[in-house]
């Protein structure tokens, strides 16, 4: 039976799951990028670089770490860094030593003109010195700093992760000894937790990692093999299709053809049949559980529980973070993350998942 996999499976996962005694933490929070615009949702960090505190978006699709360059921002765009969520970088000197301009996608795919920088990185009474990242030169998107955290990538070289650089310090300097990293969300109306860098903290998370392989580590994909949807007693939906952890989306992105079949089984899957509401394109809807397949061809439960993905508009109306994509995407967004504990183990094609203490 279906449902006996996943415990035959968390007992593998305990047994070879990737731990580190070296380890740095940041505390990660979700927050609009953009205030009032419901899918501005983002996973933030908050940076110290060269004594400048900055905030930035954690990006698992990309090993390119951004902060926006205060001079164009403020000279050239005309724009408060005071007022950004992200605030800016200020070189000292003022003018940087601008190098190569490398062109990077924002989140939106949109383009972003970039040059290297360097400068170290404070992480509490830890730094590490050397760490290159990338300044915006000009963007035709919406200015914003990130985290790049995906292996690195041949078409964004000559830009590394922030881990991978960690890793090649000088051993005697090194903060990890592991490029794997960690993040893990507390449900609830204000998702709190951490992004640990250099392997696992066991403490943070319910019983051992149940592990997803990576089938294509370019771009980081998974494979779906089924979901329910309301009564997660009933056997699965079955398919297999690529999909993403995508730490940068703020919805579930869905395929628009699976949409009729998925509010139809919301109506009477569920304890008690479902008003679906569907207003400006957001629907209200009950939790969904998609199964992952496993290293050993498993089945890898990832239950989504619906305040993990809901946005509370008033006292009677939320907005469910869902959403339905023509172009056949299916993408499980930062709500997939909220009450769970993920393991990025790139180095050995896999991703892990718990249920968060």
């Amino acid at each position: 039976m279906a449902m006996n996999i996943p415990a035959i499976f968390g007992f593998i996962g305990l047994l070879v799951g990737c731990r580190a005694d070296k380890l740095v933490s940041l505390a990660i929070s979700q927050d609009r990028a953009r205030p009032g615009l419901l899918t501005s949702e983002r996973l933030f960090a908050r940076l110290n670089v060269d004594n400048e505190d900055v905030k930035v978006v954690i990006d698992t699709r990309s090993p390119c770490t951004i902060l926006i360059w205060k001079m164009w921002y403020e000279t050239k765009m005309k724009g408060d860094c005071d007022k950004l969520i992200f605030k800016c970088y200020e070189c000292n000197p003022a003018s940087c030593k601008e190098g190569p301009v490398w062109t990077v996608p924002a989140f939106d795919g949109k383009p972003m003109f970039v040059f290297e920088h360097s400068g170290t990185f404070a992480f509490g009474n830890l730094t590490a010195a050397g760490i290159e990242f990338a300044l915006t030169e000009s963007c035709r998107c919406r200015p914003q700093a990130s985290l790049g955290l995906s292996p690195p990538l041949m078409h964004l070289a000559p830009f590394r992760p922030l881990v991978y650089q960690l890793l090649a310090q000088p051993r005697s300097e090194r903060l990890i000894e592991s490029s794997a990293f960690s993040l893990h969300l507390k449900a609830g109306e204000n998702p709190t937790g951490e992004l640990i860098l250099g392997g696992e903290d066991q403490s943070k998370f319910k019983g051992g990692l149940k592990f997803v392989i990576i089938v294509h580590k370019e771009d980081q994909s998974i494979i779906i093999s089924g979901y329910n949807v309301g009564d997660t007693s009933q056997d699965p939906i079955m398919l297999s299709v690529t999909s993403h952890l995508n730490m940068v989306d703020s919805f579930l992105q869905l395929p628009i053809d699976r949409k009729k079949e998925i509010i139809g089984l919301l109506t009477t899957q569920g304890k008690k049949p479902l008003a679906i509401a569907e207003q400006y394109g957001f629907l209200r809807i009950s939790c969904g559980t998609f199964l992952l397949k496993g290293s050993e061809l498993e089945t890898v439960p990832l239950k989504i529980q619906p305040a993990s993905y809901t946005i509370r508009l008033s006292t009677k109306m939320c907005i469910l973070r869902i959403e339905f994509r023509d172009d056949g995407t299916w993408s499980l967004g930062l709500p997939a993350l909220i009450g769970f504990y993920h393991l990025y183990d790139w180095d050995r094609s896999r991703i892990g998942s718990a249920e968060v203490k």
